[in-house]
């Protein structure tokens, strides 16, 4: 999308964030919050509730209370 001009805005980036965490890749959600937040676009709880409840889903509770901490 940016290689297009056009600038992702925080919709796009939370239904990536869901579908990664959907798919278990942390790593790639985790890299969209970093870069939601290098674009100064507001991370919501649509931001992180996929990641929560994904996170939940397979029992890593250290890791949800490190996300909501």
């Amino acid at each position: 999308m940016i290689e297009h001009g056009v600038p992702p805005v925080t919709e796009t980036y939370n239904t990536l964030i869901a579908s990664y965490a959907k798919l278990g890749d942390f790593a790639a959600a985790g890299e969209c919050l970093g870069e939601m937040r290098s674009q100064n676009l507001p991370v919501d709880l649509l931001s992180y509730a996929p990641l929560v409840a994904a996170r939940c889903k397979r029992g890593e509770m250290e890791e949800v209370r490190s996300l909501v901490s």
